[in-house]
């Protein structure tokens, strides 16, 4: 509910004002009704911040309107004010702008005129709550001051559900959190079913399913609300702790199993908790995220979360028995768990030094099936990677590419990775095959164009995306991810529209060709399914699209 202040000299002009606001506006109330504007100016001076809009007469004893409006602006910057006056000379309209004010109405006021203005002024009220209550959270995320006041004023005393959600691997190096928003709301009752789960291996971009936009300003008992987090693929989950967390854990469980991704680890808090808790909940899970995400697997905890701010005193476990069966518990942080055992290490440098890469290849898959099998985390998974980096940068110093370039290129595959097996056969690319080595040390983008040059090059020819991957040296979730952040399309969605852009082009130029031939040289060999892709991309068949032609 938005405040209003009144301000007339005349009894039944404020009656009428008030009328208006409290019978056809259901966001305003009048706080206040003033008689003069010294005694306006007194009361806002005496009720900071207790006024959203003031709504002003003009020509009033002691001090008029203009001068009420301008001691006002002053005073309060993000104050809305309206001038209602029985006056259109242009000293008072200038006076008006002067003061900044929102709007400059004439009387009689209409019913209809008020409630258009105060729609607006309420949409532009909200969109100011909006920003406010985003800054509040963003600095709240950053374990900075809280403001409790704030935040049991927007969303109450109640106790509140919290999860982190990370969809595929953690990324490294992690960026601190820039800006929150609110990504959609969904109702408990309109979550994915379960027979809509897909098992893409990178997953589809995040989208909430019959989710709202929606607003922070109140919070419904029944809905699930989502913040962004550090990138596209995390995201904050509360609700109001009106059931049981394990209805919600059931909830946020359900959203990560039918999202397509097969990766995503969840963080829920143990019990409900105050809403301003929710930065340190956001700490303490992302530590837990850090130490114990696993590439490749589907993993869930419940963290207790401590006063001190320090996760590693936290309890957390898995959320229950269908989850260790699912996810198996990660590889203990033990000094063996987070180093490759001596007799290996001293294998490979043998390896290295005699340039053996037929064992060191069989090494580096070796030890790929193993993490996957023991399921280590993907921050064991790095420290052991370094391991590996520093053992060979030690002994090929002699034709060593460079150390920061092979770093970055392990940090970019340990993102990307959907198994250890893939992220070992990919540094052992790096390392060792020479025919990557030109493509490997170019930036993302640039892997996106020269895989869109490779398509327009060769779209007439049996092309997939496998070719196209093992041609670079990359994996396929990664270059789907490139050519989703960069053209905003999928390999093949590309690779379709520029068979078929290729397919219109012949047939402008050459409007008699046999349809089968033009199948034939965008790379169809079936004809009949030439046609029916021909049809979903332009809406009418090939043959229907050549006699248009032939008629113009």
């Amino acid at each position: 509910m938005y405040h209003i202040l009144l301000v007339d000299d005349e009894l039944p002009a404020l009656r009428f004002l008030e009328t208006i606001i409290t019978k056809y506006t259901s966001d305003f109330d009048v706080t206040s009704q003033q008689r003069d504007g010294a005694s306006a100016l007194s009361w806002l001076r005496e009720h900071p911040g207790e006024a959203d809009v003031l709504i002003t007469d003009i020509r009033m004893p002691d001090m008029d309107g203009i001068a009420l409006a301008k001691a006002a602006r002053n005073l309060f910057p993000d104050l809305h004010i309206v001038i209602v006056s029985g006056y259109s000379e242009f000293e008072y309209a200038h006076g008006a702008i002067e003061a900044s004010v929102d709007d400059y109405i004439l009387k009689p006021v209409s019913v209809s005129h008020m409630k258009e203005l105060l729609n607006k002024i309420r949409n532009q009220l909200d969109a100011a709550k909006g920003d406010q209550i985003l800054r509040k959270l963003t600095a709240l995320l950053n374990d900075e001051t809280a403001d409790p006041d704030f935040f049991v004023s927007i969303f109450g005393d109640s106790k509140f559900y919290f999860a982190l959600l990370r969809y595929g691997n953690v990324i490294y190096p992690q960026k601190p959190l820039q800006q929150t928003a609110l990504a959609g709301i969904v109702p408990f009752d309109a979550l994915p079913a379960a027979e809509n789960k897909q098992n893409a291996p990178g997953g589809q971009p995040f989208s909430i399913p019959d989710g709202q936009p929606g607003s922070l300003m109140s919070v419904d008992p029944e809905n699930i609300y989502f913040l962004t987090g550090r990138d596209d693929r995390e995201f904050l989950l509360f609700a109001k702790a009106g059931g049981s967390v394990s209805a919600f854990h059931k909830a946020v469980r359900q959203i990560a199993e039918t999202s397509g991704y097969i990766m995503a680890t969840i963080i829920i808090g143990q019990a409900g908790m105050e809403f301003e808790k929710l930065g340190t909940f956001y700490t303490q899970a992302s530590k837990l995220l850090r130490h114990n995400a696993v590439i490749g697997h589907f993993h869930e905890e419940f963290l207790t979360v401590s006063a001190d701010h320090d996760a590693s005193d936290a309890v957390h476990d898995d959320a229950d028995p269908a989850s260790r069966q699912r996810s198996g518990k990660p590889a203990e942080c033990t000094p063996s768990a987070v180093h490759i055992p001596p007799t290996i290490l001293r294998r490979l440098e043998l390896c290295v030094s005699e340039n053996n890469l037929k064992d060191i290849h069989h090494i580096f898959r070796t030890l790929g099936a193993e993490w996957d099998g023991k399921k280590v985390t993907q921050r064991q998974a790095y420290v052991m990677m370094q391991q590996l980096l520093h053992l060979v940068e030690a002994v090929r110093l002699d034709h060593w590419k460079d150390t920061d370039q092979v770093m970055t290129e392990a940090e970019t595959l340990t993102n990307h990775a959907v198994s250890y097996q893939e992220l070992l056969e990919s540094l052992y690319q790096v390392l060792y095959d020479p025919d990557h080595t030109s493509l490997k040390q170019k930036s993302p983008e640039d892997i996106y164009q020269y895989a869109i040059r490779t398509i327009q090059k060769k779209f007439n020819q049996p092309i997939s995306i496998q070719t196209v991957c093992s041609e670079i040296g990359i994996s396929q979730t990664y270059l789907s991810r490139l050519f989703r952040k960069y053209g905003e399309t999928s390999f093949n969605s590309y690779l379709v529209q520029c068979r078929m852009d290729n397919a219109r082009k012949m047939l402008t130029e050459h409007p008699d060709i046999p349809l089968h031939q033009v199948a034939a040289c965008v790379g169809y060999d079936d004809y009949a399914y030439f046609s029916k892709v021909f049809r979903q991309v332009t809406g009418i068949s090939p043959s229907q699209y050549q006699s248009s032609l032939k008629q113009k």
